[in-house]
């Protein structure tokens, strides 16, 4: 399922069979079912319709996604950029905004600007800096067991104060 492009959407399918459920509810408080069903179905397609276009909100608009990726990185790039080559660079990890991450992920589950990166650049290097993520969340640093790749860049406070910002 991980290797689908369109597994987010797997997450509202509780909530589509609560819909469908409450209408058929609806259909048994009547004698003339057909007439009722028809008109509930008909009255939830007008409301969710309405909601949607007035909502703003665009299925598979990943436009403002790779907008964030590409600020992102590029502040990433510029903070690497300032240290000596063969240093490791210690950034602060933040949580990423619902619009680069999901509704269904949490910061638990993708480790904010860490994740990012370690996908962009999986060898933890970039332009022959290491790049490590200072994470104050300690259920956010378990995430290093769970999924070591994502959370390869993840370090807790302690491990940047020992050896210091920008040293080796």
């Amino acid at each position: 399922m991980a290797a689908e492009p369109h597994v987010h959407y797997a997450g509202t399918l509780p909530i589509d069979v609560l819909l469908c459920l409450m209408i058929e509810q609806v259909t048994r408080l009547s004698h003339r079912a057909a007439s009722v069903r028809a008109l509930a179905l008909g009255a939830a397609i007008i409301i969710g319709g309405l909601g949607f276009a007035r909502s703003g909100f665009v299925i598979d608009d990943h436009r403002a996604a790779r907008d964030y990726v590409a600020t992102i990185m590029a502040e990433i790039g510029g903070a690497v950029a300032v240290r000596p080559p063969g240093t490791t660079v210690y950034l602060d990890n933040e949580v990423l905004p619902v619009s680069a991450r999901g509704l269904m992920l949490t910061q638990a589950t993708l480790p904010g600007r860490a994740a990012l990166f370690a996908l962009v650049a999986p060898s933890g290097v970039l332009d022959g800096r290491r790049v490590r993520f200072i994470e104050r969340d300690p259920t956010v640093l378990l995430y290093q067991d769970r999924a070591p790749r994502l959370g390869a860049p993840l370090v807790p406070p302690w491990e940047a104060t020992l050896s210091g910002p920008g040293r080796p």
